[in-house]
């Protein structure tokens, strides 16, 4: 019955393969990036999902759930939200020797969404804006 479907639906055949392929790739082949953000621990992720499952918890609960992440997994750890993952920091040193680092000055894309509303102002700049 399941070959027979295939035969008769091409595109469906060719959509099997085309994400059973990227699935494959990235499984198999992970890039730098991947590898590194790995190091991290992490609570559980569902399949496909990763921790949106988060999305759905009440604000009250939100800090409750990152103080339990910070025992449980210690001062540094990951969370991934879709394509996008964000390393959480629990120490001031950590968190200064990012922000005071001129090598890490990009910002993300979340930072986009604020672009109308601030402009190019200190905290979405990419550069120097302020020079006295």
């Amino acid at each position: 019955m399941s070959v027979e479907i295939f035969q008769s639906c091409p595109l469906i055949a060719s959509c099997v393969f085309i994400v059973s392929a990227i699935w494959f790739i990235k499984l198999c082949f992970p890039n730098r990036n991947a590898q590194l953000l790995d190091k991290f621990p992490a609570p559980y992720r569902l399949p496909l999902i990763d921790h949106a499952w988060m999305a759905n918890t009440h604000y009250d609960d939100i800090v409750k759930m990152a103080f339990s992440f910070w025992k449980t997994y210690g001062e540094r750890y990951r969370l991934k939200f879709g394509p996008h993952n964000f390393i959480l920091l629990a120490k001031p040193d950590d968190a200064e020797k990012l922000l005071t680092s001129s090598i890490n000055i990009e910002k993300g894309q979340t930072y986009s969404f604020l672009l109308p509303w601030l402009g190019e102002g200190l905290l979405t700049s990419k550069g120097c804006v302020y020079i006295f």
